[in-house]
């Protein structure tokens, strides 16, 4: 076989690779995606968080949980929850009471590669009367007027 005929042959083959893989996306193969949220943004430690997801893959044990922003996956997670199947729905979490940046992230199949983090909610440091179960301490400011 002539080196001409060869050429010809492996682009035949080169431009039915092209078209096979080209065709892979649009017959459904892709991933969906897959989204998560965290309101509000902005909390108190022991406040409730909301957290949405929807598109998860359906594994029974998808599972999501909050992490401090920067924490690799592996790193032991404040609050979990496993997913038991389902795609989309919403959820509870308590705020933590150490204040900084949280995120939630979404692993699937019990795996610790996460395919979706929600926005980042910050849990600000509480007043004097955090953490005291409402047993705050008597305070006075030097513009208070106290009458015996």
């Amino acid at each position: 076989m002539n080196s001409n005929r060869k050429f010809v042959i492996l682009l035949e083959i080169l431009v039915i690779a092209f078209l096979v893989m080209s065709v892979v996306p649009v017959c459904g193969l892709s991933g969906s995606s897959v989204d998560i949220s965290a309101y509000p943004s902005i909390v108190n430690p022991g406040d409730e968080i909301t957290v949405t997801f929807s598109g998860a893959p359906g594994f029974e044990l998808d599972w999501i949980a909050m992490y401090k922003v920067g924490d690799p996956n592996e790193e032991e997670y404040d609050r979990g929850y496993y997913l038991a199947g389902e795609k989309k729905r919403t959820l509870s979490f308590t705020a933590p009471d150490e204040p900084g940046e949280y995120e939630f992230r979404l692993f699937e199949d019990d795996g610790y590669t996460d395919i979706a983090r929600s926005n980042v909610v910050t849990v600000q440091a509480g007043d004097n009367c955090a953490n005291t179960h409402g047993n705050c301490p008597f305070q006075v400011s030097t513009t208070s007027v106290i009458r015996l």
